[in-house]
């Protein structure tokens, strides 16, 4: 459920150029129960681990170049007023 509330409101993103990709999720089915249907799901898993997770490991390419290269420190001077 978390998955499909992240699709929902736009936070899992699938390239329309995924044919296989849509194509598994388009075959992605429920039971009556609301149990996920064994088969062909292998991105479906994929996808699951990844928000249930991995979201706490993954960062942007710019949140990987701050941290690879961080600011240098802001030496104000004494009589700057954004001095603390």
């Amino acid at each position: 459920m978390t998955v499909l509330q992240r699709m929902h409101r736009g936070g899992i993103r699938i390239f329309s150029t995924m044919h296989k990709t849509l194509a598994e999720l388009r075959m992605y089915a429920r039971d009556e129960n609301g149990i996920p249907v064994k088969g062909n799901d292998h991105f479906m898993d994929c996808m699951r681990y990844i928000v249930m997770s991995g979201l706490g490991l993954a960062r942007s390419k710019a949140e990987e170049a701050v941290r690879r290269h961080p600011a240098p420190p802001v030496d104000y001077g004494p009589h700057s007023w954004m001095r603390l």
